[in-house]
């Protein structure tokens, strides 16, 4: 009877699975803790897009430049070209929003 009822909480599991968007949330919590692979993740997220998820090149490019400034990811070459376009695509204006935004979070600045 044990089995039968994990089988049928596993199928539940299913059905209540997160979104993309949700998801994502949840990986935007852990990278506000300080968690630098999540921030490559959030970032990636953004830059490409995807299912309940919206390109945004500027949230990927902060969340890629915090993602940066740990040693293992600062050499990743989908980072690096990731970065790369963003500098090039996102005005000169929106980089300094994106660089007050970095600070504020940073400083531990409490989520939306």
């Amino acid at each position: 009877a044990a089995l039968l009822t994990g089988c049928g909480g596993d199928s539940s599991d299913v059905e209540d699975s997160p979104s993309a968007a949700e998801n994502l949330q949840f990986i935007e919590q852990l990278a506000r803790k300080g968690d630098h692979t999540q921030m490559f993740s959030l970032g990636m997220a953004y830059y490409n897009g995807g299912e309940d998820i919206e390109e945004d090149d500027l949230l990927a490019l902060i969340w890629l430049t915090l993602a940066a400034e740990d040693e293992n990811l600062k050499t990743d070459p989908g980072l690096m070209a990731a970065l790369t376009e963003l500098n090039r695509s996102v005005a000169d204006a929106d980089k300094a929003n994106a660089e007050t935004q970095i600070k504020r979070i940073k400083d531990g600045f409490p989520k939306k």
